[in-house]
């Protein structure tokens, strides 16, 4: 099992790789939507819930990366977080396939 702070780490890891681009090309998100299921699956805790940093982990990166939207920054973010909800949502799905499982 993972540890919600582990899970936490991984998340963080994630959102910087989408946007540093290690993840992301076109299929970068539904890989990523793939390991916060994964991350759903088997985490303890409430563990499950970390993928809800990856939108801000991935404005962060695109922050450090180039400062041009500082300036305007709220828009920005609100996108990068909405971004992650679909994560949630796959990390939510992993932890009931958990919960069913047994």
């Amino acid at each position: 099992m993972l540890p919600a702070r582990t899970a936490l780490i991984l998340s963080l890891a994630l959102g910087v790789a989408l946007e540093v681009g290690t993840l992301g090309s076109r299929s970068g998100l539904p890989v990523a939507v793939v390991l916060c299921a994964a991350i759903g699956y088997f985490s303890t805790g409430r563990g499950w819930m970390t993928p809800a940093v990856i939108g801000p982990a991935q404005f962060a990166a695109a922050l450090y990366r180039g400062a041009s939207m500082a300036p305007a920054w709220l828009w920005p973010f609100f996108y990068f977080v909405a971004l992650s909800v679909p994560m949630v949502l796959a990390a939510y799905v992993g932890r009931r396939m958990r919960l069913r499982r047994g």
